[in-house]
């Protein structure tokens, strides 16, 4: 073991900056490669980035799957993977904060795929795999938020029979609006909305669960099978709910001061325990084995129901802006490295004064855009919003194609959240260690053998046993592309 180095807890020596680890931290120059992104954001303001993001389809599902798990067992799961999910969101911390104390100014580390650049090279088949794992489940995760966007408007409107893809298209004509928001800076106070209509739609559920007023249509769910195997799908639902990894590094890069992160990471998850056990323990103590897949689903169809939907769909809004920011702002700093930042007019004065002077801005330009910077700037306008609407579309088309909300969150946990929860943050904690020049300590060693185990898990059997639950539930039930009705009168009429 490096000298001077003494093994302590995997908590307090995450939360520590990285000079605990020697040497000095640098200023993050800007880094070569892509252009990176614009730092503004406040602390707070990441912390209401992470509630928005990571509290959003996935919370809808967790009381079923507590149900399905069995109460006590499904708990003390939940209560688990959060905390496994804050250990690794502060190993990314501390190798995103103190990569520039081994290579400065050398590799951009705004993303998952430039983290792994930085730390085992560009060619390394690692960085592929990451660039490739995060910006799928991306992709695959807005799928999902544009099937929770749909289903809310039709719940919403539940006395007109509307079919699901109509209620899709009708949602995409609102993201369009949200969509050309291009900093998560611009972002986070529209999250502070988002966090809110969450909780209120979380508070609707809850009241009408412990005032007895839940909806009729309830049913007796049958509980995952006792055997391991069985019970392997429904934990996806706790990886998906609990994870937001995949894009603290660019939450990261978008700080004013990147060490304040774990106080974010910590706000969050703490305000995402409370609202998630909370609204788990309430359920199944009053409705037991009554509770739905689909939280929603409490509701009886009046004034509660509409209005519960109405704030879900502004919280979806929010959530898919957010994360197609970051896929479109991949996309487009490989295709229009040049514009993807140019986020206004007068920010492009400034960059041009700055290279045709060769010194710093001349702000006497700054407000009066030379003829060329705005054709520069409304190609980035243009091309971003080229960009959201394909990305919109190829969402709609996938979450039509797996109608069953369950089976698309339990797909997202087990095959993607498990290995960007665990995996990938424990192999670049790894690796940034042994740049560092220093063995893990036993305890790191444990945990990250721990997280390794579990990924490998989920990821091959957990995603195995989902692919079949999902094969057999389209033979049961609804193909995709199906209408997928579920107004009063559909319900009322699938009952009988």
């Amino acid at each position: 073991m490096a000298a001077g180095y003494s093994p302590v807890p995997v908590l307090e020596s995450l939360s520590s900056p990285p000079e605990a680890f020697g040497g000095e931290v640098h200023e993050e120059a800007a880094p070569a490669g892509l252009p990176a992104p614009i730092r503004q954001s406040h602390w707070l303001q990441t912390a209401l980035l992470l509630m928005a993001d990571i509290v959003g389809a996935g919370v809808l599902s967790l009381s079923g799957a507590v149900r399905r798990m069995g109460s006590y067992t499904g708990l003390v799961l939940l209560g688990l993977f959060i905390p496994l999910n804050v250990v690794t969101g502060l190993m990314l911390w501390k190798v995103r904060y103190g990569l520039r104390d081994i290579r400065a100014g050398d590799v951009p580390s705004s993303t998952y795929g430039e983290l792994f650049d930085t730390l085992f090279g560009r060619s390394h088949w690692l960085s592929y795999a990451a660039y490739f794992t995060v910006y799928l489940y991306i992709f695959l995760a807005c799928a999902d938020y544009f099937l929770v966007l749909a289903k809310s408007i039709q719940e919403a409107v539940f006395t007109v029979d509307l079919c699901r893809p109509v209620a899709g298209a009708l949602g995409a004509c609102v993201l369009v609006f949200g969509n050309q928001l291009r900093t998560l800076d611009g972002v986070s106070f529209v999250s502070i909305f988002g966090s809110a209509t969450i909780l209120m739609v979380l508070a609707i559920c809850a009241g009408t669960i412990v005032t007895g007023k839940s909806s009729d249509e309830l049913h007796d769910d049958e509980k995952s099978g006792g055997d391991l195997l069985s019970l392997t799908p429904t934990v996806g639902a706790f990886l998906f709910s609990s994870g937001g990894q995949k894009i603290y590094p660019e939450m990261m890069a978008e700080m004013r001061n990147v060490g304040h992160f774990p106080r974010a990471l910590l706000l969050a998850s703490t305000c995402m325990t409370c609202l998630y056990f909370g609204i788990c323990v309430i359920s199944y103590v009053v409705l037991a084995d009554r509770t739905p897949d689909y939280i929603l689903d409490v509701l009886p169809y009046n004034f509660w129901r509409t209005t519960a939907n109405v704030l879900l769909f502004a919280h979806m809004v929010v959530a898919y802006t957010l994360n197609q920011q970051i896929l479109t702002r991949a996309i487009h700093a490989r295709l229009s490295p040049s514009r993807v930042n140019l986020i206004s007019r007068d920010q492009q004065a400034e960059t041009e004064a700055a290279s045709s002077n060769g010194k710093d801005w001349d702000m006497a330009l700054v407000g009066k855009p030379l003829l060329s910077s705005y054709s520069e700037y409304d190609k980035g306008r243009i091309e971003w919003a080229a960009l959201t609407t394909l990305l919109m579309i190829t969402c709609f088309l996938v979450a039509e194609s797996i109608p069953r909300f369950t089976d698309f969150v339990d797909l997202l946990g087990t095959a993607f959240a498990s290995n960007l929860s665990f995996t990938m943050p424990v192999l670049m904690y790894y690796q940034y260690v042994k740049l560092k020049g220093r063995p893990l300590s036993r305890v790191e060693t444990v945990a990250c053998a721990f997280y390794i185990v579990i990924a490998v898990y989920f990821t091959f059997v957990g995603t195995s046993a989902v692919l079949v639950q999902i094969v057999r539930h389209d033979k049961s039930s609804n193909p995709p592309w199906s209408c997928l009705c579920v107004s009063e009168s559909c319900a009322a009429e699938d009952s009988r």
